[in-house]
């Protein structure tokens, strides 16, 4: 009974293994590094005290939904 529960366990902790690496793999958070670069350097660019209406002024919308 134990060798088996040992068995099931171990392969179910192996399968999440693999998916979660699988998963980290696949998930790329930069589709296009050219495009992240020139939004670092347009970030760089700002006064360190800027508030966001002056971000919003001076920046395109970098953000999730902005039209490309």
């Amino acid at each position: 009974m134990t060798f088996w529960l040992i068995v099931i366990l171990g392969s179910a902790g192996g399968w999440l293994w693999l998916r979660n690496k699988r998963l980290r793999a696949e998930a790329n958070p930069v589709d296009d590094p050219e495009a992240l670069e020139a939004a670092e350097r347009d970030l760089d660019d700002l006064d360190a005290m800027a508030t966001p209406e002056d971000a919003e002024e001076h920046l395109e919308d970098w953000g999730p939904g902005a039209p490309r």
